[in-house]
Formats: structure tokens, sequence, C-alpha cells
């Protein structure tokens, strides 16, 4: 293992670059203490290297450790970084210093390895007549005793990371680390740092407390704005809810003829120009105790005049139309039904007449949102009679009526596979088969398809 510090003779940890080839001597390994060779030439880096039957794994680590604490001895300044306890991550007024950034100039010469107490220090300075520890860090950190100790001592304790420094590393650059960086190096114990950030805590925990305080009364002033919020909407709903109860009982109380005399204002018609679909007979019309003319004339005044330039696409409902009846005229609830039979009959000669048009089941979109002048109901549509099926066709195996024919046996054969050696298709039954017809069909039982006997049975 290349290794570019050993001791020499004297017990000093040298630089294989600051020993000429042309300088005899004697030089061992910081580690395992065996003699190690130099390797230098004009083709090489140099460095010292074990023998081969060696197994020493920690020379480089050991040697840059003592090195580290040579160039503390020789010195007699060192220069310390600040201790700064902050209250959080970025800067602050509470930010406490309890060492400013300064060069230490040592009382006395240091010691290195001396015993205080049961511990042993790397080295030990004296800075304005109080003892400095400091430790250097290569492999490992201080250990849990070791802090103990110190804690107990009550010294300064400042400790220098070696750790990450390169196998190539030269003696000039491990002294500028060790005596005039700052990077590199923490304070791992000092007196009263722990009753400061203790202290600190103790305001951070205030602090939060407060801001959860200040939030929880921020959140309380919300929902009391909004609880009197739902409440002055409520009561904004109640007493439109009011007004529009006393609306329709007084438009009740009133004659017909006031009542088509508010009609005629609102639809902006007189009753005599009025189109015929307002007042035609619809199913159900007497569950609503005024005149069909009226109710009809005040549903489309109130569902259909005007919706669809404010409202594009606006559709009306059975439903919404009958519950608006129920309300409007006050009808009791055993004749609801009635109004919907009413309502739905009224919408659909709307259809009829190209007011409405139908969406969805009882859905009506609105087309035209003014009144015309029709003067006549346009008439029902007539339904298509449903095709009935010849008597006597075999469906389930017995004579019944069937649904209207779908598939004829004698064209189209898509339905029935050929039994084998006969030519005669035949329905695949799933359970009894039932009889077979006068043209060997069987019908496949409860089975929604009918079809011919070319005999006509």
């Amino acid at each position: 293992m290349k290794i570019p510090f050993g001791l020499d003779e004297n017990g000093r940890i040298v630089d294989i670059r600051d020993v000429p080839p042309s300088v005899e001597g004697n030089f061992r390994c910081a580690e395992c203490k065996q003699p190690v060779t130099r390797k230098q030439g004009d083709d090489r880096v140099g460095h010292f290297a074990h023998k081969a039957e060696s197994t020493c794994g920690k020379a480089f680590e050991t040697a840059l450790h003592l090195l580290a604490k040579q160039i503390l001895v020789e010195s007699d300044v060192l220069r310390a970084p600040a201790l700064v306890c902050q209250f959080d991550a970025r800067p602050s007024d509470e930010d406490i210093a309890l060492f400013a950034e300064q060069t230490l100039h040592w009382n006395s010469a240091g010691e290195t390895e001396v015993w205080v107490d049961g511990i042993r220090p790397d080295f030990r300075g004296v800075w304005q007549g109080k003892a400095i520890f400091v430790e250097v860090t290569v492999t490992h950190e201080p250990g849990k005793p070791k802090l103990e100790a110190l804690k107990r001592l009550q010294t300064p304790t400042l400790e220098i990371d070696l750790s990450a420094a390169r196998r190539d590393i030269t003696v000039e650059e491990i002294r500028q680390r060790v005596l005039d960086a700052t990077g590199g190096k923490r304070w791992v114990f000092y007196p009263g740092e722990a009753e400061v950030r203790a202290r600190l805590e103790a305001l951070r925990d205030q602090r939060e407390a407060e801001e959860y305080d200040e939030l929880e009364r921020q959140q309380q002033d919300e929902r009391r704005r909004e609880a009197a919020q739902r409440a002055a909407r409520t009561d904004a709903g109640i007493e439109r809810l009011r007004k529009i109860e006393k609306a329709n009982a007084s438009f009740r109380a009133g004659t017909t003829a006031q009542q088509l005399a508010f009609l005629e204002g609102r639809l902006g018609k007189f009753v005599s120009d009025w189109p015929a679909i307002l007042g035609h007979s619809v199913r159900g019309a007497s569950s609503v105790k005024v005149s069909t003319l009226v109710w009809q004339a005040d549903v489309f005044r109130r569902h259909i005049l005007g919706q669809g330039a404010r409202h594009p696409k606006r559709s009306v409902t059975v439903e919404s139309v009958a519950d608006w009846l129920v309300q409007r005229y006050d009808i009791a609830s055993n004749d609801w039904t009635s109004v919907r039979v009413a309502v739905w009959d009224f919408l659909s000669a709307l259809e009829r007449a190209d007011y409405l048009r139908r969406r969805v089941r009882q859905e009506f979109e609105i087309l035209r949102d003014v009144l015309g002048d029709e003067t006549e109901v346009p008439p029902q549509r007539p339904q298509p009679r449903p095709l009935r099926p010849p008597r006597g066709v075999l469906l389930g195996g017995r004579r019944r009526r069937c649904i209207p024919v779908l598939v004829r046996c004698a064209q189209d054969r898509r339905s029935y596979r050929t039994r084998r050696g006969d030519d005669a298709p035949e329905l695949v039954a799933r359970r009894k088969t039932p009889p077979v017809g006068c043209c060997g069909l069987r019908p496949k039982p409860r089975v929604d398809v009918a079809h011919l006997c070319r005999e006509g049975c």
C-alpha cells in the first residue's frame, strides 16, 4: 500500500516528498511501527511501502492523525469557527452567538494525549486562562463516554474533521486545514450551549403555540361568519318562500277575470288573441281547481315564456311543472298523479305545436318561448298498430298467439342449423324439444322469434 507519510528516526511524521533520495535514514509505519521502504524516482510518485507480507491497513489514517497533532503542538495559534445557536433555519434576531470566529493564541505550548479525569483528548491548549480541547477526526468521531466526560468537565472542545482528505494530500494542505481554515471544524462541546438551545426550543414551542392559537381563532371567526351567512341565506329563503306563498294565495283568492287580467299583462296578449293551445282539454284537468285556460296560461308564463332567450337549450320537465302547480294552486297530495297526467298532456300538445321538443322520458327542450297564433290544437299522431302473428304457430310446445314475424324458415336459415341426413332446418331446443310442426321446424322454447309454416297452420 502506498503511504505518503512515515515516522523518521526521531518519531516525527515526514512527507516522502520532503525527503531527498540522497538522504539516508530509517523510516517506520505510523500504525504498525514496522520498517517501510522509500520508493522514489523520476518516473514514479514517491511513497513509503510495507514489505509484501505486511497486513497493515490503516497506515495512512494513523499517519494523518499524528501529523495533525504534530502541527497543533508546533504552532501557537489556531483559527476557531463561530458557534451560533439559531432560532430557525434562517438567521433571525433571536439567534444567540456563544463564540465569535477568531484566532486562538495559546498562552503556553500545547500538549497531546494528556489524561484529564478519565479521558485523553488529542490536544490540550490554554487560551485566556481557560483550557480548550481539540479532537482530530479521521475515521470516527468522539464517542458517547468522551462527550459525557466533556460535559462533566465543562471544557470547550473543538473538532477538526480530516476524514475526507485525499491520499495524495500534502503537509502544507493539512497545515492550512488544521490551523487556518474554519471549514471542517465544529464545537463538539461548549459550556452553556445546551441551556441556550433548550431556551430557544422553548421559545419556538411558545411561538408555535401562539401561531396555532391565532390560526384557531381565525378559523373560529371564519366558521362564525359562515354560520351567519347560512343563517342569513336561510332567513332570506324563508322570507322568499313567505312572499311566494303570499303571492300564490293572493292569486288563488282572485276571480277568474282577475286571474286572466294578470296573465294578459304577463303574456302581452289579450285572451281573445291567445292560441288554441291554451285552454284545450287534457286528462286530469279536474285536479286543478281553476279554469284550464288559467292554469295552462300560468304554466306557459312561468316555465316557457322568455326562457329560451335567457337560458339557451333550457328544458322543462313534467315533475318540475307538476310540483309548481301543486304549490301554486294548493292541490291536495292525493291528486298529485292526476296533476302529472294533466301536465304531461299539456306539454305533449306544446310539443306537437313545435313549442317543445322531447329529450328523454319526461324532459322537453324549449324551442319557442313566445306565444303564437295557432287557431287549433295539432292532433295526436296515430300510433302504428302492432303486427299480429298468424294463428296456430307453435311456440314453446303449444299453440298460442305469437309476436310479429321476424324470421321465415323457408328463406332465412341463419337462426337454425341443419340436421344430419336431413335438409329441413330446426331450432336448437335448450330443454324439452317441442313437437315438430308440419314443415319439420322445432321452434326454440321461450324465444322472441316466430316463424311461418308453409302449410299455413
